[in-house]
């Protein structure tokens, strides 16, 4: 795929609930328009962290290159703005090769972000700041933290829970590092990419049978001992993904039975993909699409027409 060049290069952006089935469509559409693929998925950056996050594997990949995937170590950190400037990187190199950038995955903030863009930046990261809030978080508590929160930044406040503390201590860091409110250095601007954007949903009750078949289908791929054997990085960003945080604590002993812990994991993940979608349906976005699983075909068609070139004539069955 040539892109002509113009004002804004085009990039066509795949989203939706966790086990929707946005991989293997995003697959099917890079072989049928000349694409690479960009994750766009929060836990499948880490190495290691496989079969919880139901990454795509090399098979189910056909050749197909994809990017930000096994990205970093499970001790790392990552943020927002990181993901904002990896993407864009990649997303240069891919049209520099005349090829498609398909963004792919379920982390609303980073499509948010790519789609709005939104002004972050990893430069305000402060693991100093972040340290000191978490130690007067244990000897003051929550409401305390909340309380500093209000008075220097009451609108990145009504926006965050009293309880989401990891939340209000990265306000606090933001404005510590900055000197500026976290509610002011998130802005929003004209997008720079022409895009497509398609929204992967189907109807509740299929698309809660998915979740609980796939969780069923992690314990039988040995997520237990894959956490087993991460769990060095336990208390890491990465391990806080729901599936690991139970099953560290299943492992410490907060969970007898190991049947409880799958079925909590269930229900965190129908709960999640439930926020998903919430927030999808609340995103500022043009060209905005939805589709389930059965309109692939004619969606494919509807590519075509946006991307503007004749791609021939061979048709992808589902």
């Amino acid at each position: 795929m040539v892109q002509e060049k113009s004002i804004k290069k085009k990039i066509y952006v795949i989203t939706g609930p966790t086990a929707v089935g946005k991989s293997n469509f995003a697959v099917n559409c890079a072989i049928k328009f000349n694409g690479e693929i960009v994750s766009a998925d929060s836990m499948q950056i880490y190495k290691k962290l496989n079969v919880g996050t139901a990454k795509i594997t090399t098979e189910e990949m056909k050749g197909i290159p994809h990017h930000l995937i096994d990205h970093l170590s499970p001790d790392e950190s990552y943020s927002v703005g990181k993901f904002l400037c990896d993407a864009k990187l990649c997303i240069d190199e891919i049209i520099s090769r005349n090829k498609l950038p398909i963004i792919v995955g379920g982390t609303g903030l980073y499509i948010n972000a790519l789609l709005n863009g939104m002004n972050l930046s990893g430069d305000s990261e402060n693991l100093e700041i972040r340290e000191k809030w978490k130690n007067i978080l244990s000897q003051h508590g929550k409401d305390y933290i909340f309380k500093h929160l209000l008075e220097i930044d009451p609108i990145s406040a009504s926006k965050i829970s009293p309880n989401d503390t990891k939340r209000v201590i990265r306000a606090i860091e933001i404005f510590e590092s900055t000197g500026t409110p976290k509610s002011q250095i998130v802005s929003t601007s004209e997008c720079e990419y022409d895009y497509r954007f398609t929204i992967i949903s189907d109807d509740r009750e299929l698309l809660y049978e998915r979740i609980n078949l796939r969780v069923d289908k992690m314990f039988e791929l040995g997520l237990l001992d894959e956490v087993k054997s991460l769990i060095e990085y336990a208390d890491n960003q990465s391990m806080q993904a729901i599936g690991y945080k139970q099953l560290v604590e299943f492992i410490r002993g907060k969970y007898q039975n190991i049947d409880e812990v799958r079925e909590k994991i269930k229900q965190l993940s129908r709960n999640y993909a439930k926020r998903q979608l919430t927030f999808f349906k609340g995103m500022n976005a043009t060209n905005k699409n939805w589709i389930k699983p059965c309109d692939f075909v004619h969606e494919i068609e509807q590519i075509n027409d946006f991307l503007g070139n004749d791609y021939g004539n061979s048709r992808i069955d589902y």
